[in-house]
């Protein structure tokens, strides 16, 4: 499995520490669970205005039709 980061420069985010780790540990691993250990997952950052947008993209097949 591959894992991809990507940050713009200069994004600092003034966050809660801990919430913010839990948030993405909880977003990988459920792409990770998706993907049942293989494909691929990206992380990306960018800047939008006073905000910095974290976005987690995985290559997994997504819901079936009875999950959604």
């Amino acid at each position: 499995m591959r894992v991809s980061l990507a940050c713009e420069d200069g994004i600092t985010v003034r966050a809660d520490r801990e919430a913010l780790r839990k948030i993405l540990v909880n977003l990988m691993e459920n792409a990770i669970e998706a993907m049942h250990g293989a494909g691929e997952i990206s992380v990306a950052t960018r800047r939008e205005g006073d905000r910095a947008t974290v976005t987690v993209l995985d290559s997994g097949k997504g819901l079936s039709p009875e999950m959604q």
